[in-house]
């Protein structure tokens, strides 16, 4: 939710090879993460975050940390829809609790995500592009293309005109104030491969 950006720190060529050996040595050495925090401020957010996870799963009937919680800096999550399934009304609870911490809280596609300030998916968007390119998106909006598929990416729909939504995001559309402009047919990685053979294709005809 905007808090840190991975970032590549070899020659496309070489995290293609480690991503092909599904070493996570290999990644991490040629991958980088930046923050938008500092060190001080981000150790302090984590233990009042690990403090609401304990509440949640304690005090809220079902709730589980998510399995990739180990890997976690910035925020929190709790499982709703992928080992375990949480109803709306526990998924509302668990939002609550977060909030009552002084936490943000947003529902992905899996997850119901908390996090501690200001930042989101649009201002990390706006943070990361100036910090590696010096751009702004606000004033290039139309060379960027947003996917998504929850709720927690209304942001990013709202504000750019390019934005596309996976099929399993269908689930979320009734909570949509702000939808996306296109629609895949197929779901999650498979409706992101979609867009980019169409976008591929576009470029063919272009040529």
């Amino acid at each position: 939710n905007g808090a840190v950006a991975w970032v590549k720190s070899a020659p496309k060529t070489q995290i293609s090879s480690a991503l092909a050996q599904v070493s996570p040595h290999s990644l991490h050495s040629l991958l980088s993460k930046i923050y938008c925090d500092c060190a001080t401020t981000r150790a302090e957010n984590w233990q009042r975050l690990q403090a609401c996870l304990d509440d949640v799963e304690a005090n809220v009937s079902g709730a589980h940390r998510a399995q990739d919680s180990a890997g976690r800096e910035t925020d929190i999550a709790i499982d709703h829809s992928e080992f375990t399934q949480l109803g709306a009304a526990q998924i509302e609870v668990v939002a609550q609790r977060m909030r009552s911490h002084g936490l943000n809280a947003t529902v992905s596609s899996i997850h119901i995500n908390g996090w501690i300030g200001p930042h989101n998916k649009l201002s990390g968007a706006r943070w990361i592009l100036r910090e590696l390119y010096r751009a702004e998106l606000d004033v290039e909006l139309n060379r960027w293309l947003y996917v998504g598929d929850s709720s927690n990416d209304q942001a990013m729909f709202e504000a750019l005109p390019l934005s596309v939504g996976v099929a399993n995001i269908a689930r979320f559309v009734p909570q949509l104030t702000h939808k996306p402009s296109f629609l895949t047919r197929a779901e999650r990685g498979a409706g992101f491969a979609e867009m980019v053979q169409v976008i591929l294709q576009a470029r063919k005809l272009a040529r």
